[in-house]
């Protein structure tokens, strides 16, 4: 199971098996009230979770915590592809404990550093994200 579906899994929680089968590559599954093998939502979740439905297809849902599930909230793994700047400051690193930090990437080097820590050993930045610089002040 690749780290997608498995947060696909831990939001649906105890409901995942029995919705799995109905459901889309990013966790969307057809609400159809009263259709023969479509669960209804609100029967299945009840008020326990929030959920979100596609803008104009209020037919299609799931649970709210997945919202940013198709860019994976901006993140890239840094096993499908680094920065190809390097030594400016303009990246967010996740490491493998969970905390972010503000990092470079030293191309040369091959490795990050953040500001005040260092160097963090190999493998223990998962993700990284631009910072993208904003756009002027119009007044």
């Amino acid at each position: 199971m690749t780290p997608k579906e498995q947060a696909i899994k831990k939001a649906y929680g105890d409901k995942y098996d029995i919705l799995k089968d109905q459901m889309d590559e990013n966790g969307w599954v057809e609400h159809c009230p009263g259709e023969e093998g479509h669960p209804r939502f609100r029967d299945l979740f009840g008020d326990k979770y929030e959920l979100e439905c596609i803008e104009g297809l209020p037919d299609y849902w799931r649970p709210a915590s997945l919202r940013g599930l198709e860019t994976n909230n901006g993140w890239i793994s840094v096993e499908d592809r680094l920065p190809e700047e390097s030594g400016v400051l303009h990246q967010w690193v996740s490491l493998k404990d969970g905390s972010i930090h503000f990092a470079k990437w030293q191309i040369l080097l091959d490795n990050w550093e953040i500001p005040g820590i260092g160097i963090p050993s190999s493998g223990s930045v998962t993700h990284w994200q631009p910072v993208v610089r904003p756009e002027a002040p119009l007044y």
